[in-house]
């Protein structure tokens, strides 16, 4: 994917935004049902290649959260930006090669980083999507927090995601300085923040647990 020079002055007066917004767009294959009536060794097949699928799903969500601090803008479309635009390419192209190799032969054709040229409103709707994608980051952290309280230990996987969530939060929160929510997003992390620090003692108190 060639970088486009944008000639914002033109764009404007088609009454378009400035800025292309990049979105990484994926259909991934689902689970095949068992049909009836088949060998033991079709069934067997069936069974590693619905594994194999779950597993690359899980590893995308993984990277698009994770890894790429992407924001989730629909069920299978996440914002990515800019600066983690060349990444982007690199760790997908990794992801497909893999999927390749386990007979997923058109995974270059299920996940897509695309263009979008958008209008002041639309990218409006973007950043809203941002927002709420933040609070619900948050809420989804302070669920890791609150089950750990009400059980008086915490595991080593679900305190790794209260803090990489703390890191990934505080960065992307500056993508939304201007929207409504910015100051509630920074005030739940704050929150956040001191809660990860007493979840921590569950940790420390309790050993180190079990991965998730």
């Amino acid at each position: 994917m060639d970088d486009i020079v944008l000639d914002k002055e033109a764009l404007e007066k088609m009454g378009l935004y400035s800025k292309i917004i990049h979105l990484i767009e994926y259909d991934m294959h689902s689970e095949l049902k068992m049909p009836k009536d088949i060998t033991i060794e079709e069934a067997r097949q069936i069974s590693q290649r619905n594994k194999l699928s779950r597993r690359f799903r899980n590893d995308l969500v993984y990277l698009l959260k994770y890894k790429l601090f992407a924001s989730q803008h629909l069920q299978s479309s996440w914002i990515v930006e800019d600066k983690y635009l060349d990444k982007a390419k690199v760790e997908l192209g990794e992801l497909i090669k893999k999927m390749k190799e386990r007979g997923f032969h058109d995974a270059d054709r299920r996940i897509k980083i695309i263009r979008v040229v958008t209008t002041p409103e639309d990218n409006q709707h973007y950043n809203d999507k941002k927002a709420e994608f933040l609070m619900s980051f948050l809420n989804e952290a302070n669920g890791y927090c609150e089950k750990a309280e009400s059980e008086g230990e915490v595991k080593k996987g679900s305190l790794w995601r209260v803090t990489k969530a703390i890191e990934i939060i505080e960065i992307l929160k500056e993508e939304v300085r201007e929207h409504k929510l910015y100051r509630i997003i920074g005030e739940e992390i704050t929150k956040l923040k001191e809660r990860a620090e007493k979840t921590k003692t569950l940790l420390n108190s309790e050993g180190e647990g079990d991965e998730d």
